[in-house]
């Protein structure tokens, strides 16, 4: 096509003069414009569908990362919807009439297990990925909005559990140097029976106390959050469906 209009132009200067080569050269410089015009539109359009396929690609990780959140939330559910029972037997049992410094002595002695089960961390791999590389801005600002309130639950969450944890773990190194636990790496034969040989009962009840609350909170604490986020992440799942 541009040589046919080569050929016109160079004629058309040769024998019909200048008038008739401006209008060939205008109808050359028109067919240029539009087959740029068409290879923007071509490379917009393979643009577009690169991003489209990157979108439901990350989508699609997305949805894998917030189905394992779901699997940790409800394993983590369970366990310490157990702990808490136990809890709160030993807290029955500790209130009852009858009931004596031997059986606090029992429960703290073979019973009674300190540690809190670990709590979810939560998968972002894919976030944080979208985020380093800009992609991010692949995703409608609704489905953002609902990522980042999803985002500010689980970092609200966390964050009241770490400051449980070190209260706990403030208590718990107390609470150590006093008296051995069944869980601990003395936890039977003569070194540990003597250990609770001379027991200051006043002062096992206020530590065990201590102990069993901030432990019971941080239960408590978890179950709540947990279920609010498993909520918002089913939620979200399906948006991204």
């Amino acid at each position: 096509m541009f040589r046919l209009f080569a050929k016109i132009r160079n004629t058309n200067l040769n024998k019909q003069g200048l008038r008739k080569y401006f209008l060939y050269a205008a109808g050359e410089i028109f067919l240029i414009v539009i087959s740029v015009l068409i290879a923007i539109q071509l490379n917009n359009l393979n643009e577009s569908r690169k991003d489209n396929k990157l979108t439901i690609n990350y989508k699609n990780l997305l949805i894998a990362d917030f189905q394992k959140d779901i699997t940790q939330l409800k394993k983590a559910k369970v366990r310490f919807s157990r702990e808490l029972e136990l809890i709160k037997s030993y807290e029955e049992r500790l209130n009852s009439p009858l009931t004596t410094f031997d059986t606090l002595l029992h429960i703290a002695k073979t019973e009674f297990n300190p540690n809190i089960p670990p709590f979810v961390r939560y998968n972002a791999t894919t976030l944080e990925t979208m985020k380093a590389t800009g992609d991010i801005g692949l995703l409608n600002k609704d489905l953002l909005n609902k990522i980042n309130e999803l985002q500010d639950l689980q970092n609200e969450e966390q964050y009241y559990q770490e400051i449980t944890l070190q209260s706990h773990a403030n208590l718990l190194e107390a609470y150590l140097l006093h008296y051995p636990i069944h869980a601990g790496l003395i936890k039977q034969g003569v070194l540990f029976e003597q250990s609770w040989e001379k027991v200051d009962f006043i002062d096992l009840s206020l530590r065990f106390n201590a102990l069993l609350t901030i432990k019971m909170a941080a239960l408590e604490n978890a179950l709540v959050y947990y279920s609010k986020i498993e909520v918002k992440t089913e939620l979200l799942i399906d948006h991204l469906q």
